[in-house]
């Protein structure tokens, strides 16, 4: 179970949240090369505009954290001061300190990207609108 959110009027802006681009998922993932580009791009503008950029990475029994197919890509770096969320869930908020992150960084809007829009992205994101009452954009 995780913390309902309570908005506070200083939580305005729009956060990138990028979900599980690692190695070991994305080694068979449909148009592989296009969504890591497509995300590459949102990430630089992210950046550019000063939106806060968070990270959540996965850990399983197939996906053993400092494997090799734990690591995000190499295609995408993280920067120092980016959060990096872990997590052992398809949902990124269970178990997780991510709305507290979002929180801290003022976050009340989120761009969702990711590696299974199907699994950990659409249906997490979905439930969790409601309850941080946030817009959310899937990538």
């Amino acid at each position: 179970m995780h913390a309902m959110s309570t908005l506070q009027p200083q939580r305005t802006k729009t956060g990138l949240l990028i979900i599980d681009v690692q190695i070991g998922v994305m080694a068979a993932a449909y148009h592989r090369s296009e969504v890591i580009s497509t995300i590459a791009a949102l990430l630089t503008s992210a950046r550019r505009s000063g939106a806060p950029v968070v990270w959540v990475q996965h850990s399983d029994d197939q996906l053993a954290i400092n494997s090799p197919g734990w690591q995000y890509v190499p295609e995408l770096v993280r920067l120092e001061g980016e959060p990096l969320v872990h997590k052992r869930y398809g949902d990124s908020f269970e178990g997780t300190d991510l709305e507290s992150i979002l929180a801290a960084a003022s976050v009340s809007r989120l761009v969702v990207v990711g590696a299974q829009t199907d699994a950990c992205i659409r249906s997490r994101s979905e439930e969790h609108t409601s309850e941080l009452q946030s817009h959310v954009r899937i990538s």
